[in-house]
């Protein structure tokens, strides 16, 4: 830490990207679930550029996870709160990397300290919001599930980066009259 002038230091956990969940994807969620955001889930797929850089470089931006308590056979439920793509590419460059006789590759994670569903739901848009837009449907649902877990409205504004106005129309366009 004194080497680098950090203010702290902290490590990674490193996992084979098949032991961790994407919620919705590897296994069936309910709507309520706070990780469960089935449009993006809908969206996966190998971009064949990030296959092959993990494939030479490996996982470089480390992913964020939670602990959701433990599998039937008593090993720890890892759920994915951010970086899906990454372990979803990661799965496909290990596949040829076997194919090839070469070794795997783990990913990188770093684990929340956020428990409440709001705060989880919050990290994954928050991250995935920076790098690709949406659309005005996503938004609306994506806003319309934040609300119904007891956020407020402000809350929603700040989090989704839009002002009274444009929440107003999202909603709209997703079928709910805003409370004014």
């Amino acid at each position: 830490v004194k080497a680098w002038g950090a203010e702290r230091r902290d490590d990674f956990l490193w996992f084979d990207p098949e032991d961790l969940v994407i919620v919705g994807y590897d296994e069936p969620a309910a709507d309520d679930h706070p990780l469960c955001d089935e449009e993006r889930v809908s969206r996966l797929k190998n971009n064949e550029r990030q296959v092959r850089s993990i494939m030479v470089y490996g996982v470089i931006q480390p992913i964020i996870v939670r602990r959701n308590g433990f599998r039937k056979d008593g090993t720890p439920l890892v759920e994915v709160v951010a970086g899906k793509n990454r372990v979803f590419s990661a799965r496909e460059a290990n596949r040829r990397l076997e194919a090839e006789g070469k070794d795997r590759v783990s990913v990188p994670a770093q684990r929340t300290s956020f428990k409440e569903g709001h705060q989880l739901y919050g990290v994954m848009l928050t991250e995935n919001k920076i790098r690709q837009d949406d659309g005005v449907m996503t938004t609306a649902r994506q806003i319309e599930k934040y609300l119904a877990m007891g956020r407020s409205e402000q809350e929603a504004e700040d989090l989704f980066g839009v002002s009274r106005q444009p929440r107003h129309t999202y909603l709209k366009v997703h079928g709910r009259p805003p409370d004014i």
